[in-house]
């Protein structure tokens, strides 16, 4: 396709669990250097609510947004080139191909079954994390923030037990520790209000200094060397 095209599904029919994965397939004749994790990253944004939709067409206009703001690309750890299209005339097959399209497909497989006995453990894992009892001050404890009571506390409060995840919840928290929907480090700065990075022309002059600067350094070398001799 001679246009970039993506599709966005979730892997997982849970849309509440946080850990449940979103794919994204792009199609491109040729891609940019980080123009996936950027798209990735952008969509994110305004799916989380932090951008508006308005966003994507506003990084696009060069006149409005002439160089990127600085923002965190998506990882690169989930980028994949998964797949590659040639005009079936110009395909030719090797007579053993069959066995190495199936011995590739094995390894893949045991890579799969390993990751998913893998994820299903720790995905029980943070569960007996969320539902592990502790303890919640009464009202009035929290509201004069006076010590606990309860066993062990030296407050007159008593406490009861709570699913932590349900405490987690209650306090608009995540199971990071973070608030929900907060941004790290303190408030979150919309995109087109942040400092931008170098341009293309920009970089296309500080490469064109370093080069000038590689050559006459070359060539002071080159005449010191032709001089000893």
């Amino acid at each position: 396709d001679d246009d970039d095209d993506a599709d966005a599904a979730a892997a997982d029919d849970d849309d509440e669990c946080p850990l449940a994965p979103w794919v994204f397939v792009i199609d491109g004749s040729a891609f940019l250097w980080h123009q996936v994790r950027c798209m990735v990253a952008t969509l994110f944004l305004v799916g989380s609510g932090r951008e508006a939709p308005s966003l994507v067409d506003s990084l696009l206009d060069l006149q409005q947004c002439p160089a990127r703001p600085c923002y965190d690309m998506a990882p690169d750890a989930p980028l994949l080139l998964h797949s590659i299209g040639y005009p079936e005339a110009r395909l030719r097959w090797t007579p053993h191909a069959d066995e190495s399209l199936s011995a590739v497909a094995a390894l893949w497989r045991r890579e799969a079954e390993a990751a998913t006995l893998r994820s299903a453990m720790l995905l029980t894992m943070r569960s007996s994390l969320l539902s592990a009892r502790v303890a919640r001050p009464a009202p009035s404890d929290r509201a004069g923030g006076g010590a606990g009571g309860g066993e062990g506390g030296g407050g007159g409060g008593r406490t009861s037990l709570v699913a932590w995840g349900e405490l987690l919840a209650e306090g608009g928290r995540s199971p990071g520790g973070e608030e929900a929907g907060a941004a790290r480090g303190g408030k979150y700065i919309p995109v087109l209000q942040r400092p931008t990075a170098d341009g293309v022309e920009a970089k296309a002059a500080t490469h064109e200094a370093k080069r000038a600067r590689r050559e006459a350094r070359q060539q002071a070398e080159a005449a010191a060397g032709g001089t000893r001799d």
